[in-house]
């Protein structure tokens, strides 16, 4: 059999997607591996990670009223949980509102550095 018909139908085999994607890989002059390593990194940019959320609910509180009040002593800090616990609902509510603004927060500090570096250069 010729090449040239064994390619068509080999052709024939690939959906337009699977043709699509080959011929994206070509174009960017880059291994299948790399390419496919461009991608994951464009990802994990998309969904930025934040220190706050490697904290407990717990302790994103004690951070957050510490930050207002000041250093506080186990008792005050077990006390100020309690109190606040009482109502679980309304804890839940102002965690999420303390974990919303501690990300914004880290935003415009990510904005801030990027604009300085833009600056410099």
């Amino acid at each position: 059999m010729p090449l040239e018909t064994q390619n068509e139908e080999d052709n024939n085999n690939l959906t337009d997607d699977e043709i699509a994607l080959l011929t994206q890989i070509r174009q960017s002059n880059m291994t299948p591996s790399q390419y496919l390593q461009s991608i994951a990194g464009e990802q994990a940019e998309v969904a930025p990670q934040y220190k706050i959320d490697d904290l407990s609910d717990d302790e994103v509180y004690l951070l957050d009223l510490e930050s207002r009040v000041g250093e506080l002593t186990d008792e005050e800090a077990v006390q100020a949980l309690n109190t606040v616990k009482q109502n679980e609902d309304f804890f839940k509510k102002q965690i999420e509102g303390i974990r919303k603004e501690y990300k914004e927060r880290e935003d415009l500090k990510v904005q801030q550095e990027e604009a300085e570096r833009e600056q410099e250069q």
